[in-house]
């Protein structure tokens, strides 16, 4: 037999051999905790800093008491291979990791190849991780977008 849909109230209801099921109730909100902090604060100021040194205005190496060394040798690797010019910081996403010693953070930063008028979106990830003097970037990951395919399309 299938589910009838009834209305009780304000409420809609299936009903079927199996048992009772209300469809109209507001389906409740996940819970998610805010993230620390320290460690949001951190974050944030190595975002910032990432976008100087992705965007020219600031070398790698000053981003050290902030990471790990290999964090440094992929942002030097980027900027070798493609510089963003110009990048700025767009939104910063921060979220706690099951462990309260680590959150992973997710930056996009827009960017506007060769000083043209489209913007394109860079998106970045790192995980911050607790250590004796703060917080640090552990892991970074640089999604660096295609200009060769922008350039042909001019």
């Amino acid at each position: 037999m299938a589910p009838t849909p009834t209305v009780d109230g304000r409420r809609t209801i299936w009903r079927s051999e199996k048992g009772t099921l209300s469809i109209s109730e507001r389906a409740a909100r996940p819970q998610m905790k805010a993230p620390n902090r320290a460690c949001a604060t951190a974050a944030a100021r190595f975002a910032l800093a990432l976008a100087e040194v992705l965007a020219g205005r600031r070398p790698a190496a000053q981003l050290a008491h902030l990471s790990k060394p290999g964090t440094i040798a992929e942002l030097v690797r980027v900027q070798a291979e493609s510089p963003l010019t110009g990048a700025r910081l767009h939104s910063i996403h921060i979220s706690d990791s099951v462990s309260a010693g680590s959150a992973e953070v997710v930056a996009c930063y827009e960017w506007r190849p060769n000083g043209g008028r489209g913007a394109r979106l860079v998106g970045v990830a790192f995980q911050m991780t607790r250590t004796d003097n703060g917080w640090a970037c552990r892991a970074l990951t640089i999604g660096v977008p295609n200009v060769e395919s922008t350039d042909r399309r001019r």
